[in-house]
């Protein structure tokens, strides 16, 4: 009993902590050994309930613990279908290319293929992310109606490290049209400083959107040209197919 109330407390703590924790903090915050602390969170970590970051060694909620209670089988087979596109994708272009899905109003990494650059990058599995400043946010955001787009747009504004980078909500109504009709989107060092990221839509079999694939890279290195968003639209558009999506 005791080690479900410790695991409780520290999902719990967390769930509070969007930058993360390390072992040390978790373990004098709710007051236990560093050892317990650390035996705990690698058996979350093994089960995608927490995700550490490489470069800060802190941990944070992962996916499974966000997604809990929502339709998890559902992204895992959108994952085990997209991995193989994904990864001939980031073969090709030499970037990184991440699985999205909107989860609330956040943008949620579930998968990625890592490029050379990948630890310059903000992207983190299973951290929720603004989803109107990051180009898969806005590629599935484009096929949502406008009424949870305002939605989206109010949440962000609430949140003081965003809010100088926002535009107005009808200039966000204009993009996201251009996005459903050209089938891609962009952001330009919106997020994180020079950095380039493009995404498009990825639908279901009864043509609901439902995710987005995308390419981040690093904007003085110039590989987000024209040939680039080409092949990008159609690995989007091959995973489609591949879940059951009509032409």
């Amino acid at each position: 009993m005791q080690l479900i109330d410790r695991t409780i407390n520290l999902l719990v703590l967390l769930s509070k902590e969007e930058n993360g924790l390390t072992v040390s903090e978790i373990s004098e915050v709710i007051g236990i050994p560093n050892s317990s602390a650390h035996r705990i969170l690698q058996s979350l970590k093994k089960n995608n309930f927490v995700v550490q970051s490489s470069d800060t060694k802190k941990y944070m909620l992962g996916y499974q613990a966000i997604t809990l209670g929502d339709n998890i089988s559902k992204n895992n087979h959108l994952s085990v279908t997209a991995h193989e596109y994904m990864e001939s994708l980031a073969n090709e272009v030499g970037e990184t290319v991440a699985l999205s899905v909107l989860h609330r109003d956040r943008l949620l990494t579930i998968d990625y293929v890592e490029s050379s650059t990948f630890m310059q990058l903000m992207i983190k599995k299973g951290v929720g992310m603004p989803a109107l400043l990051t180009s898969a946010g806005k590629a599935i955001l484009a096929y949502h109606p406008v009424e949870r787009l305002k939605g989206v747009y109010s949440n962000i504004q609430t949140d003081s490290k965003f809010n100088m980078k926002l535009r107005s909500l009808g200039a966000y109504v204009d993009e996201l049209n251009e996005v459903s009709e050209n089938g891609y989107s962009l952001i330009d060092e919106e997020l994180q400083p020079g950095v380039y990221g493009i995404a498009s839509p990825i639908f279901d079999n009864s043509n609901n959107i439902i995710a987005a694939i995308s390419i981040t890279a690093i904007k003085e290195n110039g590989n987000i040209n024209e040939n680039t968003i080409e092949l990008l639209k159609k690995t989007a558009k091959d995973i489609s197919l591949a879940l059951g999506a009509k032409k």
